[in-house]
């Protein structure tokens, strides 16, 4: 939710909603996708994987370029790619996003 939402209040009370058990339950068996609600089942065997994979890891991000600042997500985008035509550079790499992190973030 935005810093300067105009109502506050009653976008908690949706987020509330939406993330609810129940809420959950209904999208994940409409779309057959894990939910974003851990404690909703996954609806078959290969998301039940999945889930178990997520759920065993330090964090989860979905869309690196979306989940981030657009200038910072244009860094680690081109950081991938160069790790992955060049993975012996990945001390210079990280030590590049790193540079660019504290930049874009101050």
């Amino acid at each position: 939710m935005p810093a300067n939402a105009k109502n506050k209040e009653a976008g908690k009370t949706f987020l509330k909603f939406i993330a609810s058990k129940e809420a959950q339950e209904y999208f994940a068996t409409e779309l057959g996708r894990l939910a974003a609600n851990k404690h909703v089942p996954a609806p078959d065997d290969h998301a039940k994987k999945g889930l178990e994979m997520i759920l065993s890891s330090d964090g989860v991000m979905q869309f690196y370029d979306r989940d981030t600042d657009p200038e910072m997500a244009n860094a680690g985008m081109n950081g991938f790619v160069e790790f992955m035509t060049f993975p012996s550079r990945l001390d210079t790499i990280l030590k590049n996003l790193e540079a660019e992190r504290n930049r874009i973030y101050k």
